[in-house]
């Protein structure tokens, strides 16, 4: 540093020009030589200029060495934006270097901290900026609780444990598969990715691949809730892709012809109408047709509207209530259950003698065939699938992914004109 402030002074002194410029990066103080006559001696002196914090600044020194320490001192400050109590008041110098000393526990400079903090109050003004930051933190920085994926699924499955019993064991199986992989891991560094390899790497349908995202699905938003992960941010499961593709074609649920229902209906039995058309013609999942009473089919139930099946919010699996219309060809296949009193479907076991039936009688059986069947002929009838995501108790978003152009309106039209033709089979 003395070596080269020499040759700096060396620079200078050998120049016979004036002013002197004195430069420290970008910043620059220039040295004047002056001469006065004082008691009619000559007197020089050096006046030393700069423009520092917004104003401007003159000091004299008696020789020239000494004013050129000053002027690369104060261009040093210039470049640092430093100020002194030259040109400060005492108590502005006292402010300004307690903010940098605020500032150096935080590593930041200076010029950028007050710009970002001029930004900072643009965005969120008239309101304090110090406000804004304490709000930021409580909902978004708020720490999460370390739970490991076996820990929260233990959780989730007891407080689940109110679910009818084919659903809770749905669940249960579904995150059993899951603990058995990522059990250790703590949930919240499972990522997207790795559920994503591992849901390819299960055999079976497709849509059994998305039943599973379904309940791992619940089960990072029950995590979330639980504040073991960030509450304002999208899960790992929430980024996984919902649909699964087979030969670069997109996997569609199989779902019974016009043909195939009429064949299923002419060879039921009268016990098991009613859960075959209320599946089959309103889309009424089999969970909740358990938990129908004939009241809620006919409109009779306070609340209930006539024409339409009322699925209660206690009834329906998204525990909302909604209300799906009933088209002519149920109201005659119901017709005949007009005077029945109690549950829709007292017994459990029909669903397991429709699919037995089914087969029987040379139909491909498949898991929720009658809800597909319903969903897909439904929006080709209406063409509007917000509609029929009301009506179902689905997402549209799943309706477009896998209902769309399944079937032509015409043969939406002739599934839902399928009419019984005299009395049905005995028991």
């Amino acid at each position: 540093m003395c070596s080269l402030y020499l040759f700096m002074m060396k620079q200078v002194l050998t120049k016979d020009e004036w002013p002197k410029t004195v430069r420290s990066g970008a910043a620059t103080v220039k040295v004047y030589r002056r001469v006065r006559k004082i008691s009619g001696k000559e007197k020089v002196e050096f006046p030393i200029y700069f423009r520092l914090a917004g104003k401007n600044h003159r000091i004299y020194r008696s020789t020239l060495k000494a004013a050129l320490a000053i002027a690369r001192k104060k261009a040093q400050e210039i470049e640092r934006g430093e100020v002194n109590t030259i040109t400060l008041a005492g108590a502005e110098c006292a402010a300004y270097r307690k903010a940098l000393a605020m500032l150096d526990t935080e590593g930041l400079g200076f010029e950028a901290a007050v710009r970002d903090l001029v930004e900072a109050y643009k965005l969120v003004k008239p309101t304090p900026l110090v406000q804004v930051a304490q709000a930021y933190s409580e909902q978004m920085l708020r720490p999460i609780q370390h739970r490991k994926v076996s820990q929260v699924v233990a959780e989730i499955l007891e407080v689940k444990k109110t679910l009818s019993y084919r659903h809770l064991q749905t669940l249960r199986n579904d995150l059993a598969r899951f603990v058995a992989v990522f059990g250790e891991k703590r949930i919240a560094s499972v990522r997207s990715h790795e559920i994503e390899a591992w849901l390819d790497s299960i055999e079976g349908n497709p849509r059994t691949r998305l039943n599973i995202l379904g309940s791992l699905t619940n089960l990072f938003n029950f995590a979330k809730r639980r504040e073991y992960l960030p509450r304002h941010f999208s899960t790992e499961a929430g980024y996984v892709d919902r649909v699964k593709y087979q030969d670069g074609k997109i996997h569609r649920p199989r779902v019974f012809t016009p043909v195939e229902m009429e064949k299923l209906l002419r060879a039921c039995p009268k016990r098991l109408i009613p859960p075959l058309v209320l599946d089959a013609f309103c889309g009424i999942r089999r969970e909740e047709i358990l938990r129908l009473d004939w009241a809620d089919v006919f409109g009779t139930e306070a609340g209930a509207i006539a024409g339409h099946v009322t699925v209660w919010a206690d009834q329906a699996k998204t525990k909302r209530r909604r209300i799906p219309p009933i088209s002519d060809n149920v109201a005659a296949w119901l017709k005949p259950f007009h005077e029945s009193k109690g549950l829709v479907c007292p017994v459990p076991d029909r669903f397991t003698q429709l699919t037995n039936l089914a087969r029987k009688i040379g139909l491909t059986w498949s898991h929720n065939v009658l809800r597909d069947s319903y969903i897909s002929h439904r929006v080709a009838v209406t063409q509007n699938v917000a509609q029929v995501a009301l009506e179902a108790g689905n997402s549209p978003a799943v309706i477009s992914e896998s209902y769309l152009e399944l079937v032509s309106k015409a043969q939406g039209e002739a599934y839902f004109s399928i009419m019984p033709i005299g009395e049905f089979s005995l028991d």
